[in-house]
């Protein structure tokens, strides 16, 4: 994590609030970074109004079980998943950044 403790003008986004209601804040929060202001706000909405239906990737059809679609990862495995969101967190709060979204996590 070199680049989130070394670098002078970082800015984090976080995947998750991008789908899941926070688009256009962090939308305008990347362009004002880049320093693309003013935000032209009908390209802001055009992203968001398409940021849903045809635009998207198709998801590849796989059989699972139900045991696999709740949560596909064995117990160690989540538990170096969960250290390694651990010592994010830390560097994040460290470098006074937003947490990871553990809560909006789909497997954890």
């Amino acid at each position: 994590m070199d680049w989130l403790q070394h670098g002078t003008d970082v800015e984090v986004l976080h995947f998750e609030h991008l789908t899941h209601g926070r688009l256009k804040q962090d939308l305008r929060r990347a362009a004002e970074f880049l320093d693309e202001s003013p935000v032209d706000e009908e390209r802001l909405q055009c992203v968001v109004r398409h940021s849903q239906g045809r635009f998207l990737r198709q998801k590849k059809s796989k059989e699972v079980t139900k045991d696999e679609e709740r949560f596909p990862f064995s117990e160690s495995q989540r538990q170096r998943i969960m250290a390694a969101i651990d010592r994010v967190n830390r560097a994040l709060l460290a470098n006074q950044k937003e947490q990871l979204p553990v809560g909006l996590y789909q497997y954890l």
